[in-house]
Order: structure tokens, then sequence, then C-alpha cells
């Protein structure tokens, strides 16, 4: 009887431990301005995709929990039906509620509220809502955990503001997720606010992409990827808001999210990288898949992109036989110019024609930066021969079995030199900015 009890409790804590994650999305996939789909609806549209087919399974996936998803859209993108769900939310203490919008919103003259209204078919009240009050009422459900989310503009009667032009940052960089990561982040607590704009401040969308929905995907893939160490709700919304306002600076506009947390102090980590020992066997085999069909000229093993093979310059690889690697730029056939040289214990970035000159040198236990002079530059941000630094150099893997060897800043982008190489042994070698390709070329 006494061990049928013990077993009885133990599945009672069980239960009682047990969550449910409830995620709630509103997308105004039909919004229309003359009959035709806007910037918005489009927006809208890849928002409610990346949450249906990303985010959502990720979620359920990564944290083992039950998820509960539901999405508005189309016809089903109105006040009633956000009123309803809102109100017949069932939860329980210990579970997790996020609410995410993407759609128009505006703020009035007659109210002094921070926070916009949520335009749910039209400007009146009879198909607007404001933010605060959804807040309001999911605070009042059983839960641990609530983040309520909008990308909606926040000025005064003031509801187009799709623009085309240059996407937010481009391809995001792609990050190895870790579950671990995911479990944190939703088995946090408190009560998160956030909109993508500050009152008189409009919310832009560009190339299909609100700016703020698209640096809060890259910034939640960093959080919850193996390049963070300590995963919080209050440095993934703070990361967001600086990237969007960076992506909106290099736009020519204004836009600054804001957010508040209840129920605990606030604590944004400035994010920092460790240095990693990126010239193990397992980078050194990884890199070994580019030469597949190398030209052999002496000790060295040499894989040219085709604009070396034309001309002998151009961007290219070389292997020695005797142990490391070169890549980079390559005239008349040579090593010259801007390169990465691996060695076993070190890597060298920078001028491959001045050693010591131009560039950073790694080790396992430290890095330096030198100047066109060989002077060291002592530690912190700096910038060498026009490349950005700050932090370190990663050996990253990706998902798809891809991988990154060179800089990352920070905020988790591929910054300054890097070397990217997919499973197939093709490569691309050069300069990154915000994750982007800049200069380089492939090697192919």
């Amino acid at each position: 009887m006494k061990k049928l009890l013990t077993i009885v409790l133990l599945l009672l804590s069980i239960v009682a431990k047990a969550q449910t994650i409830h995620i709630v999305v509103f997308c105004a996939t039909n919004d229309r301005k003359h009959g035709s789909l806007t910037g918005v609806a489009y927006a809208a549209k890849n928002t409610k995709q990346y949450f249906e087919n990303e985010f959502v399974p990720n979620v359920r996936r990564y944290t083992g929990s039950n998820v509960d998803a539901k999405y508005y859209y189309d016809a089903n993108f109105n006040k009633s039906a956000l009123e309803n769900v809102v109100s017949s939310l069932s939860t329980s203490y210990n579970d997790v509620i996020l609410f995410y919008y993407c759609g128009h919103g505006f703020n009035t003259t007659s109210s002094s509220r921070q926070y916009p209204k949520l335009s749910l078919g039209g400007m009146d009240d009879a198909r607007s809502k404001w933010l605060e009050d959804v807040y309001s009422v999911l605070k009042q459900k059983n839960h641990r955990l609530l983040v309520t989310i909008a990308e909606a503009c926040n000025r005064v009667y003031d509801v187009s503001n799709a623009k085309n032009g240059r996407g937010a940052f481009g391809p995001h960089p792609t990050y190895t997720p870790k579950a671990e990561n995911y479990r944190a982040l939703f088995n946090a607590s408190g009560d998160y606010l956030c909109s993508s704009c500050k009152r008189e401040q409009a919310s832009y969308f560009e190339n299909d992409w609100g700016y703020f929905t698209d640096c809060f995907i890259s910034s939640f893939d960093l959080e919850t990827s193996e390049m963070t160490s300590s995963p919080t709700w209050d440095n993934l919304l703070a990361t967001t808001k600086k990237k969007t306002e960076e992506v909106a600076y290099q736009n020519g506009d204004d836009q600054n999210p804001q957010w508040k947390k209840e129920g605990g102090q606030a604590i944004v980590k400035t994010p920092t990288l460790t240095k990693n020992v990126v010239v193990s066997d397992y980078a050194k085999s990884k890199l070994d898949v580019i030469f597949n069909n190398p030209t052999q000229v002496g000790d060295r093993i040499i894989y040219k992109s085709s604009a070396s093979r034309s001309g002998g310059n151009g961007y290219g690889a070389l292997k020695w036989k005797s142990g490391g690697y070169y890549f980079g730029e390559f005239r008349n056939g040579q090593p010259k110019g801007i390169g990465m040289l691996i060695s076993a214990n070190s890597i060298w970035l920078g001028n491959v024609e001045q050693s010591g000159k131009n560039g950073f040198s790694f080790s396992e236990y430290s890095s330096y930066a030198y100047d066109n002079t060989g002077k060291l530059i002592s530690s912190g941000t700096k910038s060498v021969m026009g490349y950005y630094w700050q932090s370190s150099l990663k050996f990253v893997e990706t998902s798809k079995r891809n991988y990154y060897l060179g800089q990352v800043d920070a905020n988790g982008f591929y910054q300054g030199m890097g070397l990217f190489v997919w499973a197939n042994g093709e490569a691309w070698f050069g300069t990154w900015e915000n994750g982007q390709q800049k200069q380089g070329e492939y090697i192919r």
C-alpha cells in the first residue's frame, strides 16, 4: 500500500509539472488597398508561415512540451475572434502563453497610451483593440510565462507604412538549434509586453517582411542556438530591439521597439562569445571536403575557384601535404593578398604577404590584432583593414551539415572574413557584413 501511494504521488507530481505552451498568432494576410494586397499582407503571410512551419514545430520538438497553436488570418482576422480566443483560453498555473500580432496599428490623440491599438479590419472601436487590453486579459489567466508581442504601427492615425526596397538583414545566419536553450526560454517566468515601435512611430515593412519580425526571427534563432550560453527573453527582446533600430537606421527610418517585463526584474546580458579552438581534427576533416578534385603542385594541393583557373587570379584554396590550409586571394597562382592561414595550432586572418601586420592571429588561448605597421592593438572593438572586429573566431556547423569558419560578432552575425562550406564541398570565401556575403568568390 505504501509503495502504491508513492507511485501515485510521483504520477501526480509529474502531471503537476506538465505544461502546455499556448501560441496565438494573428496575421493580417488579407489586408488590401484599392483591391490589391498590401506590403503588410505579404509580410503577415510570411510571419504566419514562419510560426506555422518553423517556430511552432521547433518549440514542440525541442521543449518536449504540449503545444496548442491557434492561427487567425484572412476572414478569421477580426476583433470578435481575438476577444473570443483571449477570453476563452483555458490554462493552468504552469503554462506558457505567447501572443503574436502582425498587421496595422495606430494610436489616438485622446489617449496617452504608449502601446498601439491593433487594427482588426478598421480603426473604429468595433474593429480595433488596444494591445495593452489584450495583455491585461491574458495576465489574468493561470500561467507561468506570458509573452505578448505586436508588430504594428503606433503613429496617431497612421496605418499605411509598407514600403518597397531593400529588406532587413537579408539571409539570416544559420544556427544549430540547442534543445536545452529552447527549454530554458519556455521554462522561464514573468509577463512580457512588446510592440515593434514607440508611440508616434511607424512600423515598417519591406521586401515582404516587417523589420521587427525579421529581426525577431534572427534573434530567436541566435538565443536558442548553441552560440548562446544563458538564453533569456530579456536578452531576446533587447537584441530584437537593437537589430530593428539598426536596420531602420540603414533604411533612413526611425523605429524603436519597446518592451517591458512584469513579475520580475528585467536582466539583459551583453552578448559574448567565448574563444573556440577551431583547428581541431574534427574541423580540419570538414575542411578537407573542399579538396575533391585538386591540382597538385609540389607539396601543395590547390583547389582554385573558376576565376583563378582562367587567369591565376581570384579566390581559391590550397592544402599543404604536410598539414595546414590557405583560403583567400591568389595572384598568378600564388597566395597573395587577403586570406586565412590555418596551421595546427593557430589561425591568421589578414594580409598573407605581411605576416604579423594588417590582421588577426588566433591561438587556443589568445587572439591579437595588428595594424599596418605590425603594432599590437589592444583587445576590444577595433577595425583593421576595414573589417569589423568584435568578439571571436568560430567554427559553426549547421543542421544541414554546412559549416562556417571565421569571424562572428557579439550578436551572432558572420562579420568580417570567413569561409562557408556546403556539405557537397562547394565553398565561398570572402568578407561578410551582418551575415551577408560581400566581397569574395565561390570555390568550386
